[in-house]
Order: C-alpha cells, then structure tokens, then sequence
C-alpha cells in the first residue's frame, strides 16, 4: 500500500509480489488497478504479526445479508429497491472502516454520492440502525425495514413472523411435497 500511494522520488519501500519477490512501483500499480478484490491485510509496525484480515468488497453472502436487512436505500425517505443501491462502507475503508455488516449499509446512487460529497453524515448505531445528521446538525433515526418472513410447516399451515399477518400465504400441503 506505501508504494502504491507513495510519490516518485521519495524512498518509498519496493511492492513484493505475493510476498515472494519485490517489483518496480509502476508494475504494482497496474496489478492492483486490474484486481477485482483486495484482501487488505493489517499487521504491526514493528513486529510485523497480522493484526487483521479484511476485505474491501463485501463477499456475496453478506451482500444478500444486507440487502435482506435494508430492502431499500437507507437514506431518510428514500424507497429505492436494495437490489439497485451500493453498499457504502459508513466509516470509509480508506480511513480504516472495515468490510463488515455493521460498517455497511445500502445507499443509491444518489444518495451515496450525497454522503460524500455534503455535509450529511451518518453512523451506525447497531441492529442495522443508521443514525443520519443533518448539515444544520440535526438527527434522524432510519430503521430498517421490517422482515415480513413466511415459513411454512410441515403439514401445510403457514407460520409467520407475526401469526395471522398473512391469511393469504397458506399453501396445500400437496404443493409443498414435491419440496
């Protein structure tokens, strides 16, 4: 990471090449720019143990996590549909924020770019919880939507998150035994 933010002309460390042997600057540049992940590894200044181990794209199971949990865009009012937001890191990766549930949270487009380009911001609270300021500095709370989950037993009755909600999710018995 040194070399690759680091300026010509400044010792700045070589890049090594899965550890294995160092490479000019402008080779690790075109490598990490054509990588479609980074596992960014965090490890002591003087010892050199790893201290942490993350990934700056989230993995596929936690983007279906997410996108379960936020169903829609997490800005304040915003009702546009999870499958099209981008998951922002809310404390930003660059700055040490880690790729993780409870550092991640579904923007659209629009809104995602309002984060960082406005003084809105935002932090998680826990339980999925976005806690939104205002640039006059006032606060809102954006929970995420309920889960509206149906499971069926096995005899056919459907049993929901809260009994009753939903009279029309019974299904036969005959349908479900294929399954």
């Amino acid at each position: 990471m040194t070399t690759l933010l680091g300026t010509e002309g400044i010792n700045t460390p070589p890049a090594a090449l899965d550890g294995r042997a160092p490479i000019d600057s402008d080779t690790a540049r075109r490598l990490a720019g054509a990588a479609t992940g980074w596992d960014r590894i965090l490890t002591h200044p003087i010892t050199g143990a790893i201290l942490a181990v993350d990934r700056y794209r989230p993995t596929a199971s936690m983007r279906r996590q997410l996108q379960a949990r936020d169903q829609r865009c997490r800005f304040l009012t915003c009702g546009m549909p999870s499958r099209e937001n981008d998951l922002d890191h809310t404390v930003d990766a660059a700055l040490g924020g880690a790729t993780e549930e409870n550092n991640l949270g579904g923007l659209c487009r629009r809104h995602h770019v309002l984060k960082h380009l406005s003084p809105w911001h935002v932090e998680q609270l826990g339980g999925g919880l976005l806690e939104w300021t205002s640039p006059t500095g006032r606060t809102y709370i954006d929970k995420p939507p309920p889960q509206h989950n149906v499971r069926f037993t096995e005899d056919g009755e459907e049993s929901t998150s809260r009994p009753g909600a939903y009279p029309w999710a019974h299904v036969p018995a005959q349908l479900l035994a294929p399954f």
